[in-house]
């Protein structure tokens, strides 16, 4: 009898075994098309390539199941009852771990998921034989609520893709590059201004892309007409500058309209590890261009002047008094340049003797003579001349010397 029980007993074990081995186990699973691991949003706003990628569901959840869909990029979730393939599209850079959720609603309360559930987020507490989740819900039209569902582990699945979607975007909201150039208005005037000289950067509050160490800038200057059409490049280096910072100086004066500087802004394929990657995915065109008209006015005329329908009306800025003496104020006798040309300046007494000379593409007198000794205070005469085809630019008066 002993032993016939003890048979029983290893049969009903054996048979519990059998059903626990036979419970169906909700396992999340997907697929997608790889050639959509890497993409590009491109200028105009256009992706380069379609960025509208498709996962197939091949999950397994048998009875009443749900599929959270989470795209990691902060996009609502996507939540459904069926296993049908899902459609997102990818509209801002960065890398994205897209994740599954498969959910056997078994144990889940009616009032939870015969309502409508908006997210679903998994707890830090989820233990081995159990599931914690986070459910984000909605009854008809009343408010949302968040409680905490515990199902059994069997019941739960989650998968994420292996290599995140990684999204490259040359795209920037606002201007691409900003430039600078002293203004003439602004600046304490104590040194010389040169106002053929800018200086342009990209503008990194802008543009953010996505490892902004896989880009290069290339920047291109041309001349335009009337209506702003480029007919000439004035500047194009050889190649790309790997730069946010350019220097340069123009070669005249052009203040209507200005020139045109483009930037491009493009993925480095150079700069991938693996190079097969840049061909498979078409990442060698993820670029975007960028313009502005810049006007480029030379400050050797004055304010008024320069902006005279006719150039040759146009009169210098010189200034007629200075008093060095270390008051910060007024400290040198300059005149503004355009930084392209050469400008020489004597300087002669009253008594006709030079006392100094200069030569530069910017022009500053301390009051002191070519031997370093200060001049004392007094009228002395100014002769400037220029390289420059502009004659303007050469003319001849008196400044005061006031020593404090």
């Amino acid at each position: 009898m002993k032993k016939h029980l003890t048979a029983i007993v290893l049969f009903l074990c054996a048979a519990a075994l059998s059903t626990m081995a036979q419970q169906p186990k909700t396992v999340a699973k997907f697929r997608f098309d790889g050639s959509k691991e890497f993409m590009c949003y491109t200028e105009n706003s256009e992706p380069k390539n379609k960025t509208e990628v498709r996962f197939d569901n091949i999950s397994t959840c048998e009875g009443e199941c749900r599929f959270v869909w989470d795209f990691g990029n902060n996009s609502k979730q996507v939540i459904k009852k069926d296993k049908t393939s899902v459609l997102h599209e990818f509209t801002t850079d960065g890398q994205f771990t897209v994740r599954l959720y498969a959910i056997n609603t078994a144990a889940i309360h009616d009032s939870i998921k015969n309502s409508t559930i908006l997210h679903v987020a998994l707890e830090d507490n989820t233990a081995e034989t159990e599931v914690s989740l986070a459910v984000t819900f909605q009854i008809g039209n009343a408010a949302q609520q968040t409680k905490t569902v515990k199902i059994p582990a069997n019941d739960f699945g989650s998968y994420q893709n292996p290599r995140p979607i990684t999204v490259y975007s040359p795209m920037v909201e606002g201007e691409s590059f900003i430039y600078s150039v002293q203004n003439i208005d602004v600046q304490p005037k104590t040194e010389p201004l040169q106002s053929f000289v800018h200086i342009f950067e990209v503008n990194t509050e802008a543009f953010r892309p996505f490892n902004l160490d896989m880009w290069t800038y290339y920047w291109e200057i041309f001349q335009v007409d009337a209506n702003e059409n480029p007919t000439r490049s004035i500047y194009r280096p050889i190649g790309a500058i790997d730069s946010l910072r350019l220097h340069y100086t123009f070669p005249r004066e052009n203040f209507s309209p200005g020139y045109m500087v483009q930037l491009k802004i493009a993925l480095d394929s150079s700069k991938f590890y693996n190079q097969n990657e840049v061909d498979y995915y078409k990442l060698s065109g993820c670029v975007a261009t960028q313009t502005q008209i810049v006007q480029v006015m030379d400050y050797f005329f004055d304010d008024a002047s320069r902006r005279k329908e006719n150039p040759l009306d146009r009169t210098a800025r010189i200034p007629n008094i200075f008093s060095p003496g270390g008051n910060d104020e007024n400290e040198v006798f300059y005149f503004d340049t355009n930084g392209a040309d050469v400008f020489t300046i004597k300087i002669f007494n009253s008594w006709g003797s030079l006392v100094y000379s200069e030569e530069s593409t910017a022009i500053r007198w301390d009051g002191k003579n070519s031997a370093g000794i200060e001049c004392p205070s007094g009228v002395y005469y100014y002769v400037i001349q220029s390289n420059a085809s502009d004659k303007r630019h050469e003319r001849g008066g008196f400044i005061h010397l006031f020593r404090q």
